[in-house]
């Protein structure tokens, strides 16, 4: 049986590299494929509409993020080998989960405060999955993956 060896630090910071640029171009490339009516929705969206789409997806990524924390602060839980990349994974996943579910919703016809509420969910989600990932594919040593 063959024993899977733990990614080294590089190998990580690549891998969410290439999983942050992936998240950037899965968007661009729908963008590219929408309905041109796409540009117009978008550009009647008032500017502070986009500034507080910002605050709630960085409020909810760090909510998320502060909830993963205090867990790993328990007694029985695992430290946190590499807090600052846990800290930017997760609130990288968070922002973007909020910023691909606003610009959904938004092309849906979502009312404004509902886009918002949605947002902050979805923000909060988002660390989660980090988390799950980073859990399934880079586990601890002497945890099984």
């Amino acid at each position: 049986m063959q024993k899977l060896e733990v990614p080294t630090l590089r190998y990580q910071l690549i891998l969410l590299r290439n999983l942050a640029l992936l998240l950037g171009i899965i968007p661009a490339v729908a963008w590219g494929f929408a309905e041109p009516a796409t540009d117009n929705q978008l550009a009647a969206i008032p500017t502070v509409v986009y500034i507080i789409t910002m605050v709630s997806s960085s409020l909810g990524g760090l909510a998320g993020t502060l909830h993963r924390v205090s867990k790993h602060l328990e007694p029985s839980e695992t430290v946190i080998r590499h807090p600052k990349i846990f800290v930017a994974a997760n609130m990288l996943g968070g922002f973007v989960a909020g910023w691909v579910m606003f610009f959904v919703s938004t092309h849906a016809g979502t009312p404004t405060l509902l886009v918002q509420g949605l947002v902050l969910m979805c923000s909060f989600g988002g660390a989660a999955v980090v988390e799950r990932f980073v859990d399934r594919y880079f586990p601890a040593p002497g945890e099984k993956g």
